[in-house]
């Protein structure tokens, strides 16, 4: 896992095997190797945040924009058109998306256990939403019904 506030995530592409440069990316085709395709999720929604992103996201990359800008953002197409990125913007999520992400969640297929700091019943909700006003306390608390 990687501490964004200690660590850029875009510094981890090439130790993960996927080269930044295009010519690199084209090198390694040429010897008859590959690598997946990087795909990057803006969720923040922050206005700047997805010009970063084309910055520092790999050549070829997949941008998929999730967060919602609320504010008018620049971005400069020249260095996305450069760097071959690919941005797309999505709208929420399917019945069908959203019921199988809770199915895969039940049966374990997604590990979030390294997401949920705090758990509460439901007379800690209030108090749980105070909590997550403050980004250094918790990333998720979970509420159960029944403690």
């Amino acid at each position: 896992m990687v501490d964004p506030a200690k660590e850029s995530p875009h510094d981890r592409w090439e130790a993960l095997g996927v080269p930044k440069a295009r010519a690199a990316q084209q090198m390694i085709r040429m010897m008859g190797g590959g690598f997946g395709r990087p795909v990057v999720f803006e969720c923040v929604g922050a206005p700047g945040v997805l010009q970063g992103l084309i910055e520092a996201a790999p050549a070829g990359a997949q941008i998929v924009v999730a967060g919602v800008c609320m504010e008018t953002d620049r971005i400069e197409p020249s260095i996305a058109i450069t760097k071959e990125i690919e941005l797309t913007f999505v709208f929420g999520y399917t019945p069908e998306e959203f019921g199988q992400t809770l199915r895969h969640l039940a049966e374990g297929v997604i590990d979030v256990s390294d997401l949920v700091t705090g758990a509460v019943g439901l007379d800690g909700v209030a108090g749980a939403f105070e909590a997550l006003g403050d980004p250094e306390a918790h990333v998720k608390i979970l509420v159960r019904p029944d403690a």
